[in-house]
Formats: C-alpha cells, structure tokens, sequence
C-alpha cells in the first residue's frame, strides 16, 4: 500500500469515526425521557375539583394529570403545593416529572420544578395553575 492509499483511508476512517460518535452523543444528548409519575385525572380542569390526594405527591416531587388539560403538581417542600399546566410552551407536548422537573419528550425542553425553563428550545415557563389543600386533597382554584 503506498502512502497516498492509507492518508486516503485513513482519513475515510476518522470521517466515519468523528459522524459516528457524533451521532451517538445526539442520540444521548436529546433522548426521550419517560414520565416517572402520572395519574389518571377526571377533569382536571374544572375549578373547585380535587386534583389528586396529597399522599401521592411526596415532598420534593412532582406528578402530572392526565386529562383534557393536564396538570403538573409540584411538593416542593411540606404542606405546599405548587401546579403548572402541563403542556410544554415550545410544542403543545404533555410534559413528565423527571427527577427534579419536567421534561418535554418531543424536543428535549426541561423546566424545573418551579415551573421555569432550564433547558429550550422552549422560551417561556409552564402556566401557574391556582391550587389549594382541602383535607387530603389538592384541589384546583
């Protein structure tokens, strides 16, 4: 093999490496995340509704709702209870709680557990939904 052949393939080789390393960073970088916590939500929409028991959210945690117009509860610290439309600002997708936030499965947006983007694309936070304790529930207004 003379010098020219193996610069030639050489070089194939590093462009082959260099894409394909690259391709397994994104693949890394911008993987879906699953939702850790959910719950079924009659209609969580409705004001004066119990969106779920207080018991299912522990202290440091969140958990979306399912239904029409998915709510995100938030515990960050006992007794106080925080929500959150749960749909991303960038894309209209439901987001997941993802150990210490949301994460937005369609384009990698994750917001922490106040709401507030920490990663884009999205731009602006999740919509503050008014919510109180009323016995052993959490209940929207």
């Amino acid at each position: 093999m003379d010098r020219r052949s193996l610069l030639r393939y050489g070089a194939s080789a590093a462009v082959l490496a260099f894409v394909g390393l690259n391709a397994a960073w994104v693949a890394t970088r911008f993987r879906r995340q699953l939702p850790q916590t959910t719950a079924a939500g009659g209609n969580a929409g409705a004001a004066g509704k119990a969106l779920v028991a207080t018991s299912k959210v522990p202290v440091g945690t969140g958990i979306v709702i399912d239904g029409a117009s998915p709510i995100a509860v938030v515990q960050p610290k006992a007794g106080d209870f925080v929500a959150f439309s749960a749909v991303c600002t960038h894309a209209g997708c439901t987001v997941a709680w993802a150990g210490s936030g949301f994460s937005c499965p369609c384009h990698g947006s994750t917001y922490d557990a106040a709401g507030k983007v920490t990663h884009g694309p999205a731009a602006r936070p999740l919509s503050a939904v008014p919510v109180r304790v009323e016995g052993d529930n959490v209940v929207r207004g």
